[in-house]
């Protein structure tokens, strides 16, 4: 056998170094017949379109949960700005409480109740941090609380743009687009809770 200069394979064009018998891609045979390497090539046809198949389909499988992923991010950050603002909202109210109450004008039912909304708002902010945190990692409950939110936003738009004064149809956009946003945030979260590792 020649072990000249390299080869290139006539089956699928790798070029090959002088001392290889067979490609070292395909594994034609150096001195292969036309009849073979036509079998090959479209063998080798074959596969190539068997795999991007195979590609396409992993891709639209990949989709829905990368959509859930963008989307859990996002709902994640408003969750976060919904805690972010109660927490400093219940600690400023707090502390313009505690200076209040060295008031002699300040009626003690007042500062009880005010103290409790403040409680109420701090609370309430410590736990949208946490369905933050949660809604990120695609936790159920989490993705279930931004789909009865969603849901509810969504009726109400519906119910405001049933309910509204003929006078005020140039709002018509922007209730549209809210009801849009919302029922999109909706099928997105039943959508991850369908494909929850842990899930619905």
């Amino acid at each position: 056998m020649s072990v000249g200069g390299p080869w290139i394979c006539r089956a699928c064009w790798k070029t090959n170094r002088p001392g290889d018998d067979r490609c070292y891609r395909c594994h034609l045979p150096r001195d292969a017949d036309e009849e073979t390497i036509q079998h090959k090539r479209g063998a080798g046809k074959a596969t190539a379109a068997k795999d991007d198949a195979r590609n396409a389909l992993d891709v639209l499988k990949a989709l829905p949960s990368a959509a859930v992923s963008i989307f859990a991010v996002l709902q994640g950050l408003v969750f976060w700005v919904n805690g972010v603002s109660a927490l400093v909202f219940g600690v400023i109210f707090l502390g313009v409480l505690l200076l209040a109450s060295f008031s002699d004008r300040m009626q003690f039912e007042v500062w009880v109740l005010g103290v409790a909304a403040a409680g109420i708002a701090i609370g309430s902010g410590l736990f949208w941090l946490r369905a933050s945190r949660a809604i990120r990692a695609r936790r159920p409950w989490a993705l279930g609380i931004s789909l009865v939110s969603s849901l509810t936003s969504a009726a109400a738009g519906v119910a405001v743009l049933r309910t509204r004064p003929a006078s005020a149809d140039q709002l018509d956009p922007w209730i549209f687009a809210d009801i849009a946003v919302f029922g999109a945030s909706a099928l997105l979260a039943t959508l991850g809770l369908l494909l929850s590792p842990d899930g619905p």
